[in-house]
């Protein structure tokens, strides 16, 4: 999937909260920090979970922290 198409629909999720709408919605007309943002999703290395704090596939924020959760419940 796309930066543009993974901004999209973190866009049109329906929990997200206000502020981190703000955020992205910020971002709109900057197809390079949108790029930064979605382009991979954030890694977990050595020492976990670590990254740049914001909205995004590649920060760290409250739906990737669920997502890992989840995974390590799936475990």
């Amino acid at each position: 999937m796309d930066s543009q198409r993974s901004y999209q629909i973190w866009l049109e999720e329906p929990t997200l909260s206000d502020g981190a709408r703000a955020e992205l919605l910020a971002i709109a007309d900057d197809p390079a920090e949108i790029e930064e943002r979605f382009y991979r999703d954030l890694s977990f290395g050595t020492a976990g979970l670590r990254g740049i704090m914001g909205q995004g596939t590649n920060r760290m924020n409250v739906p990737i922290v669920r997502r890992a959760t989840q995974g390590r419940v799936d475990y």
